[in-house]
């Protein structure tokens, strides 16, 4: 027995030792050989149930003047009540506006609240749910501000719901793991870097238009309403209000009641407020009752200037005091009918035709012009009448309309200053319908041909 005693911790330190050669060797010559935990921690990570969110504790991520909380949420710390949690994409989260204060941060102020912005750069409702889900217990907000919009109404080369499966599943989810490990152990970045895992450590993320291609939609119009719905339930289960809050972009300053893509969802998240008896903010009628130009209230096609910034702050702290604040819980009172209308005249199932709302042609220009070197798009029949035309502010999407389409038009951009002149003509066939995703490069310079006149406008004559 004394032995068998005895014997017990040589046996323990043994093993120790053997795992430490095992486990401890390895590490230990990697790092020797300058083989680190050397993959890189950038501001945003692979995530299994997000696709990807922000490293906690990032420094000025996006080059604004911030800094990410141990949630991957864009404030500090949790310290205090009341507290806001506004969900949403790069508009929400405040980019190419340095400094200035978000329209988050905007209510935050008004209504004393401490302000948490789950906006990230790219995500859609599908994301922000999941975000939603796993910080709520930990923030336990007061208030919620949905934003989602634009990276729902993407037409992508991928759908949301089904890439948030496939990172789901269980061996992604070990990779995820493994890659994690590795900021850490030499040994396991060695093994990330052997299995390929590495690419999943940093995700970029590029600035992008709203471009009106074919394709399907990273978030179908019925899931968009259906998370809209699950996170105002989240919210008013525990007691806290609910404002909706319809993002604007340039269009509604310069095409106002033109359709676009994004008109479904708008209208999706009109009705899932008023199902929910919620305040819902009208972003594009709070930016045109200004007066300004879309130069003044945006940084390029979609992203609020700080300036559109402190007019959707403005606009919800007024909403939330009109609908009771601080009584947090009394903001929503209502439980409606689900939607059922999820109608898209922008996409339809192969074999059938548009609905008659639908453009005749639609895509974008690309380029290097910008608002201060206005232009116009026309579609031009075959005998030189205006059809339709659009005035844009520099390189945009575009939508053009005409009823019935002619089987044969063209595209013409022409720049309107200093003086008229047709920068280039593209020919479409429109026998077989409706033609979305023209895309036009617009030369970074470009001489129109000199003594061009404009046609006439849309409805006019052909000239002789």
């Amino acid at each position: 027995m004394v032995r068998a005693s005895s014997a017990l911790p040589a046996r323990v330190a043994l093993t120790l030792a053997t795992l430490l050669v095992v486990v401890g060797g390895p590490e230990l010559a990697l790092r020797l050989a300058g083989h680190g935990p050397s993959l890189r921690r950038g501001e945003m990570h692979a995530d299994p149930d997000l696709l990807w969110a922000f490293n906690p504790g990032a420094d000025r991520p996006m080059g604004r003047h911030t800094t990410i909380n141990r949630l991957g949420l864009q404030g500090p710390e949790p310290t205090r009540h009341p507290r806001l949690l506004a969900t949403g994409d790069s508009s929400v989260f405040g980019v190419s506006i340095n400094d200035a204060p978000t329209f988050s941060q905007v209510l935050g102020e008004a209504l004393d609240l401490e302000v948490h912005n789950g906006g990230v750069p790219g995500y859609s409702s599908a994301q922000s749910l999941a975000q939603v889900e796993r910080v709520w217990g930990a923030l336990d907000p007061t208030l919620l501000v949905v934003a989602n919009l634009w990276s729902d109404n993407n037409f992508a080369t991928f759908v949301d719901a089904e890439e948030l499966v496939q990172a789901g599943r269980p061996l992604a989810r070990a990779r995820h793991l493994l890659v994690q490990g590795a900021l850490r152990s030499a040994t396991l970045a060695a093994m990330a870097r052997w299995v390929g895992a590495e690419h999943q450590q940093e995700i970029g993320w590029g600035q992008r238009g709203q471009q009106t291609t074919r394709g399907d939609r990273r978030v179908p119009p019925a899931d968009y309403s259906a998370h809209l719905d699950a996170m105002a339930r989240q919210a008013r289960q525990d007691g806290a209000g609910v404002i909706f809050l319809i993002l604007p972009n340039v269009e509604d300053v310069d095409h106002p009641g033109r359709p676009w893509p994004w008109d479904p969802y708008r209208r999706l998240m009109r009705e899932a407020a008023a199902r929910h008896g919620c305040p819902v903010v009208d972003g594009p009628a709070l930016v045109r009752a200004t007066g300004k130009g879309a130069g003044e209230l945006f940084v390029d096609e979609m992203h609020p200037s700080a300036t559109g910034h402190q007019v959707l702050g403005r606009g919800l702290a007024q909403a939330a005091r009109e609908a009771g604040w601080p009584d947090a819980a009394g903001l929503c009172q209502g439980e409606g009918p689900a939607s059922t209308d999820f109608d898209d005249p922008w996409t339809w199932p192969a074999g059938r035709a548009p609905t008659a709302t639908a453009p005749a042609v639609a895509g974008v220009l690309r380029g290097s012009r910008r608002r201060q070197e206005p232009l116009t798009v026309r579609l031009i029949a075959p005998d030189g009448a205006v059809l339709d035309q659009v005035e844009l502010p520099g390189a945009a999407p575009f939508s053009l309309q005409v009823e019935p389409a002619p089987a044969r038009a063209a595209v013409e951009v022409w720049q309107r200053e200093p003086r008229p002149a047709r920068l280039l003509r593209q020919e479409l066939e429109l026998v077989d319908g409706p033609r979305w995703g023209v895309t036009i490069d617009l030369p970074d310079r470009q001489r129109p041909a000199e003594g061009r006149t404009p046609p006439p406008r849309p409805g006019a004559p052909a000239p002789p």
